[in-house]
């Protein structure tokens, strides 16, 4: 027994040992794994399709033979082979661009792919994608992808996350998506897809978020029984999608799934009439349901009611209404009620009155905006007694003043913070300098005048702040000179005060600026260079003092640039032709100048204005909003727009397509003639050349411009005639011509004829309608003897008539030379008839 006891625990040792020895051998084996080399070829390919501006691919090198440490790559722990590809990018701070090469196909084990955030320039989703039948995960949202979703995506039968938001995606929905049985989350909003939402979406019973709003022309059917199908629901986003007023069941539905967690139905049309009578159902409302969005559509203040019958059976947190009709003051007890609020958006609506104290109840309040609204009245402690939650406070443009003690502590830490045309100054509140984690700061148009307490909270401000506003205020003397600190800021607009002396050098250390204001202050001096800041959409200093020359660096550099205004400085010299570079550029505006020297040629080369793409990196900037580790984006919309001079007045541009084209040069001393080429930028909207030094005739290519809307070359020193293509620009809605030295007759066109006679005059030499100067080839009435296509014929005949009238006169003169002398002198009367005489009888005998 013993005997065999000690076998057995001999056979056990052995085990044990055997497998020690096994476990130590494959951790070396896992230790020494490298990535299979088909794999590591397939990645290099891939990488040399794309272009990498920030050197994020750097660690791909060709000599590593190990891509399972490359960045953004992870591979299985046993196999070697790639599974992960997240090469996705910070909400477009260092964007890879390029192309996806087909070699991503030999990546057969790849389950997850993120190309999120990055630049595919209006490329196609490839169709090969398709092929990677193991991906789980697959993240293509908000990386200019363009056309139509390929179908084959339907393939990917193991997907169970697609995220194509954001993009500028076309055509329907693929039917072929029904395929993907194990889909969780479908992400589609912010695109131009239109048609109708396919019912076989209704095969996705694993589907936990669906996320359809905010594209072109989507639809869903009146009845779409399908939707009552997706029974594990938890997001659901139908907003701007057409159809959903006219079905009561349908909303019926929305409210009623057992997971429902947040409801979006923004831009729906919806009112009271469609939402109100569904208050008889909210017994059978989910009690999960927490989160509103219900923006964009034409509530009144009933809706208030409404969700407090709601808020007895479910925890309202997230509410938007924004957009809609809501009018009166906000309900006195709001706060008591709904204390379970984290997120609360009432702006724009025409609310009034004060904003309540019970405010400062809503304990859980992360996110309040009641901007754009007509609320007015005194904000104290008491408002924010308990909200230690809050981490954004939006109350722009209303009147309402701030008035805390001079020794107020928050007890928020906020992240955003817009008091614009609310009563802040004249001091900068010192209880902001508690705020240490603030990303945007916007105190426009608050009275604020202290230059030197705002110079010492900027310079001691948090380093992440990214966006800060503090326009149209009294700030005097000179910018604060530490901008080295902000290496995050994205936004700087301090336009419209009264600073003065230079730009301050450290300006050139805001590498991730996207938009820098400093408009109509006193500033002097030359433009520092900004060449290493590379991502600024726009750059706006008009209204100044400025100096010098155009730097070559505004066009060699600025390669995004969208916006650049420069007008009404001291800037002289030629153009330099690199600003031909602003491939992007949609508004140039450098009038009121001394520049000189021709117009390049070369402005064919701004392709913006050439050809019409929505592919840009949006103006408007994005806010991220984490609320329990989901990341919400809010898009800002205070001081992001370009205030441009549009028909002689100075007007912010808020057009939605950001498609402007605007080019302005007036008032400076440009001459030479006006370059041909500039018939080729056919999107051009506005073209202001006048008050320059600018000859020859105006090119007949500026027909071309069928976009054009204004159009001023008056104050120059154009001659001849104004081209016949310009009477084809029926879009032409200003037009100015005058003061130049212009001739000939204005060309017949509805469009040149509508015009008052202010836009020709001081053209000595051009006559015809609108003017009251008649062509030499009209009679009075104004209308011509002859028709002009007749000319030739005109001189032909007159040709004719001289013909005739010379020949009757010499046959008169003739005539009546011969006989009349003949008839009065006898000696050549005898002399003629002998000589007739002698040659008929001389002609008789030669006949014989």
């Amino acid at each position: 027994m013993n005997a065999n006891c000690h076998k057995f625990h001999e056979a056990i040792c052995l085990m044990v040992l055997l497998h020690l020895i096994l476990a130590c051998s494959w951790k070396t084996i896992e230790a020494n794994m490298n990535c299979i080399e088909r794999e590591r070829q397939a990645l290099l390919e891939f990488k040399q399709g794309l272009v990498d501006d920030y050197g994020r691919l750097s660690s791909w090198a060709k000599d590593d033979g190990d891509c399972c440490k490359w960045s953004g790559i992870q591979c299985n722990n046993k196999t070697g082979h790639v599974q992960m590809l997240d090469l996705h990018d910070y909400i477009g701070e260092q964007p890879l661009r390029g192309e996806i090469n087909a070699s991503l196909t030999s990546l057969y084990h790849l389950n997850y792919l993120d190309l999120s955030w990055n630049d595919f320039h209006m490329h196609q989703v490839p169709e090969f994608l398709g092929s990677l039948r193991n991906l789980r995960y697959l993240d293509l949202s908000r990386a200019s992808f363009g056309g139509k979703i390929p179908h084959e995506l339907g393939m990917l039968a193991r997907l169970e996350a697609l995220s194509l938001d954001g993009n500028n995606l076309i055509g329907e929905i693929p039917y072929q998506f029904g395929n993907l049985s194990s889909l969780q989350q479908l992400v589609l909003h912010d695109n131009n897809l239109g048609g109708m939402i396919p019912y076989q979406l209704g095969n996705f019973s694993s589907l936990e978020i669906l996320s359809l709003g905010n594209n072109d022309n989507l639809k869903i059917g009146i009845h779409a029984q399908w939707i009552s199908q997706l029974s594990s629901l938890k997001e659901l986003d139908l907003g701007s999608v057409v159809g959903l007023k006219e079905s009561k069941n349908l909303l019926k539905m929305l409210f009623q799934f057992p997971k429902l967690e947040l409801l979006y139905v923004p831009n729906c049309s919806l009112s009271d009439m469609d939402i109100l009578p569904l208050s008889t159902y909210g017994s059978n409302f989910s009690s999960s349901l927490a989160r509103f969005d219900l923006s964009y559509n034409m509530f009144t203040s009933s809706i208030f009611n409404w969700l407090f019958n709601l808020s007895s059976n479910i925890h309202i947190s997230e509410l938007r209404l924004r957009h809609n009709l809501l009018e009166g003051p906000i309900p006195h007890d709001l706060g008591s009620t709904l204390k379970s609020l984290e997120n609360l958006d009432l702006s724009s609506n025409k609310l009034n009155g004060t904003i309540p104290s019970s405010f400062g109840l809503l304990s859980h309040l992360r996110y309040l905006n009641l901007a754009r609204n007509s609320l007015k009245g005194i904000i104290s402690e008491t408002h924010f007694a308990n909200l230690t939650s809050l981490l954004a406070l939006i109350l722009s443009q209303n009147s309402i003043t701030l008035k805390f003690s001079p020794k107020w502590i928050p007890p928020f830490q906020l992240e955003w913070l817009s008091l614009r045309y609310c009563t802040v100054g004249p001091t900068f509140p010192k209880w902001l300098q508690t705020q240490k984690n603030l990303i945007n700061l916007n105190v426009a148009s608050t009275g604020l005048l202290d230059t030197a307490t705002m110079a010492s909270f900027l310079c001691g401000a948090n380093e992440s702040l990214q966006y800060l506003t503090v326009a149209n205020n009294h700030f005097v003397g000179e910018i604060p000179n530490c901008w080295n600190r902000f290496t995050f800021l994205r936004t700087l607009n301090l336009g419209n005060n009264s600073f003065s002396g230079k730009i301050p050098s450290s300006m050139k250390y805001l590498t991730q600026i996207h938009i820098l204001v400093l408009r109509n202050n006193q500033l002097t001096g030359n433009f520092p260079s900004m060449q290493n800041c590379t991502k600024l959409l726009m750059l706006d200093v008009g209204g100044n003092e400025l100096s010098g020359q155009v730097q070559t660096w505004v066009g060699s550099n600025l390669e995004q640039l969208q916006v650049l205004i420069m007008r009404n400085n001291l800037f002289y010299g030629n153009l330099p032709l690199s600003m031909c570079h602003l491939t992007t550029i949609q508004v140039l505006d450098l009038s009121q100048n001394n520049l000189s020297g021709e117009i390049p040629n070369c402005v064919k080369n701004l392709i913006s204005m050439v050809i019409k793409s929505t592919i840009r990196v949006p103006i408007n900037q994005y806010y991220t909003f984490n609320v329990d580790g989901t990341l919400h984006y809010f898009v800002t919309i205070d001081d992001f727009f370009p205030r441009v001079t549009w028909k002689g007045k100075e007007l912010f541009f808020k057009d939605n397509q950001r498609i402007l084209n605007l080019i302005d040069l007036s008032s400076n001393g440009f001459s030479g003639k006006i370059p041909a080429e500039i018939g080729n930028l056919v999107q051009l909207r506005s073209l202001d050349l006048s008050d320059n030094n600018l000859s020859g005739e105006i090119p007949s290519q500026i027909g071309n411009l069928h976009s054009l809307d204004f159009l001023d070359l008056s104050r120059n020193h154009l001659s001849g005639k104004i081209p016949m293509s310009l009477a084809e620009i029926s879009s032409l809605a200003v037009l100015n011509l005058s003061s130049n030295s212009l001739s000939g007759k204005i060309p017949t066109g509805t469009q040149l004829q509508s015009f008052d006679a202010t836009s020709y005059e001081g053209n000595a030499y051009l006559c015809g309608k609108p003017l009251e100067i008649i062509c030499p080839d009209q009679n009075i009435s104004g209308d011509p003897l002859v028709d002009s296509d007749s000319e030739e014929h005109q001189e032909d005949s007159f040709l004719g008539q001289g013909f005739y009238l010379s020949m009757g006169l010499g046959f008169f003169v003739g005539f009546w030379g011969v006989l009349g002398s003949l008839l009065f002198f006898h000696s050549w009367n005898h002399a003629y008839f002998n000589f007739v005489n002698n040659m008929i009888e001389r002609l008789h005998v030669m006949k014989q």
